[in-house]
């Protein structure tokens, strides 16, 4: 069984997806490494898919131009259906032999198609090349879409400045047009200073919230995604914002059929093996990492507070169809590790679950959470690590009876105000998982709304601000002393 789409002898590299009717077009670069990685120059090919486990090969999409035209290399770029319904690809095209003759080597070149299947390169002389102030060579990956507020299609790509390439001046720049012909620069369109360069932008709406992805280019790069309720911004970094982890690369989205898939690669290692160091480091010759690799699909989706998870589709992860049932296993120390197989002879391709627990009055807290942090990890969206405490109050009488959850009761000593908005909301969602029970929480100090003064009162207010900003869902308030977050004839007064 192989799941993750590979054409064979060639590696998967920037996929462009498109999606119509119930199919997925998957136009991507194929690496052949002959004799290295980017050493034979690639076009687009071209596969299709409906459920992300067979696939078909469709073959060669847009050719790849000769050694003395730009588009020597076809580089990343994006498909989009105009309101006719014509095709039309935008993509980089790179010539490496080019700087020498004092020519950018990257120039962004136009395709258009009736079918998806064929494609005719138009050679039209685009508006949107290189602007005065970015590096020629840094210029590449356009996404378009059509805005329907400004009645405008919107193409970004990432860009940087001219100058030191080793400098944090990548940003995404962006044009607009009426027709897909003529573009207009608007300038930056999100210029944090916070990477070398911008890669393989996305941008697309879900609900109320605006989504921007951003491939940062360094030795540590991951997918990073920024929200926004107007395309103009603020852009807003949730505590959670990349997807997959420092292998995962390049991903661009398509919704088809209210499904929206993040469409990365994964790389090969050095060597061909696990063994090889998963991260950069900066006394060894080269990347342990090698461009191009695996392809491999994300689903994502929206939390209540607008945040974006990812998961395994459902076709990918209900084709493993003969599951079986593994005995309990236990282990037991003292302290340090212990190791045990679960199973083997799994082959390449399997799917694992289990229902882990651990702990025990012989260990501190603090191995505890250190171990659920590495075994299983921080729940998607927590940024965080809490607890609650269960009390039970002789001839108290509240919503749930004699019992309260006080949270945080054991981790944090001294929270930070984004630290205590994170508490309350993994509180609520705990008592709410956990113990069926609707929350309501009370962010409680020596203050009643007002009622006194001082840095903590402030830390505690700020930390309801941002809770309702990011949970408007939850009923959290504040802030209150106990008596009045807990006592109606006092709350009344």
């Amino acid at each position: 069984m192989k799941i993750y789409y590979q054409h064979p002898q060639t590696w998967f590299g920037d996929c462009m997806p498109f999606g119509k009717g119930d199919t997925f077009y998957l136009f991507h670069q194929r690496d052949t490494r002959v004799p290295c990685p980017f050493g034979e120059p690639f076009g687009w090919d071209l596969a299709t898919t409906k459920d992300f486990v067979t696939y078909e090969d469709c073959g060669v999409a847009i050719p790849r131009g000769t050694d003395e035209e730009q588009d020597q290399f076809i580089f990343a770029g994006s498909i989009c259906e105009d309101r006719e319904g014509k095709y039309h690809a935008f993509y980089t095209g790179y010539n490496r032999d080019y700087p020498k003759q004092g020519k950018p080597s990257q120039v962004l070149m136009h395709a258009v198609s009736e079918d998806l299947k064929h494609w005719t390169k138009t050679q039209d002389a685009v508006t949107f090349v290189p602007q005065p102030g970015y590096d020629p060579d840094d210029w590449r990956d356009p996404f378009v879409l059509w805005d329907d507020e400004s009645e405008k299609y919107i193409l970004i790509l990432g860009a940087r400045l001219e100058g030191d390439k080793h400098k944090t001046t990548g940003r995404t720049v962006y044009f607009t047009s009426d027709d897909l012909a003529d573009w207009e620069f608007q300038g930056d369109f999100w210029a944090p200073d916070l990477f070398t360069m911008h890669e393989m932008p996305d941008l697309f709406k879900m609900g109320d919230w605006w989504y921007l992805i951003t491939t940062e280019y360094s030795h540590a790069s991951t997918q990073v995604y920024r929200m926004a309720k107007s395309l103009k911004g603020p852009w807003i970094a949730p505590d959670d914002d990349a997807f997959d982890g420092r292998a995962y690369y390049a991903g661009r989205t398509f919704m088809l059929n209210n499904q929206r898939i993040l469409f990365g690669w994964v790389p090969t290692r050095a060597n061909e093996t696990d063994s090889a160091n998963l991260w950069y480091r900066p006394e060894a010759d080269k990347e342990d990492f090698i461009w191009a690799g695996t392809f491999v699909a994300h689903e994502l989706y929206q939390r209540k507070d607008g945040t974006l998870g990812c998961r395994i589709p459902d076709t990918v992860w209900n084709a493993f169809k003969d599951e079986k049932k593994l005995e309990d296993v236990k282990l037991e120390k003292e302290s340090g590790r212990e190791l045990q197989h679960v199973v083997t002879e799994t082959g390449d391709c399997y799917r694992y679950e289990a229902d882990v627990t651990f702990a025990g009055i012989d260990n501190t807290t603090g191995d505890v959470l250190l171990a659920g942090q590495m075994i299983i990890g921080m729940k998607p969206g927590i940024s965080t690590i809490s607890s609650i405490g269960l009390a039970d109050i002789p001839g108290y009488e509240g919503s749930e009876g004699s019992l309260l959850a006080v949270g945080d009761s054991a981790v944090c000593t001294n929270p930070s105000a984004e630290q205590l908005a994170s508490i309350a909301i993994s509180a609520c969602d705990t008592v709410q998982e956990l113990l069926g029970w609707e929350p309501r929480c009370a962010m409680v100090c020596y203050s009643t709304l007002g009622s006194g003064q001082g840095e903590l009162i402030d830390k505690v207010t700020e930390a309801l601000k941002i809770a309702n900003e990011l949970r408007p869902d939850l009923a959290i308030d504040g802030e209150f002393q106990l008596d009045a977050a807990i006592v109606p004839a006092v709350a009344e007064k």
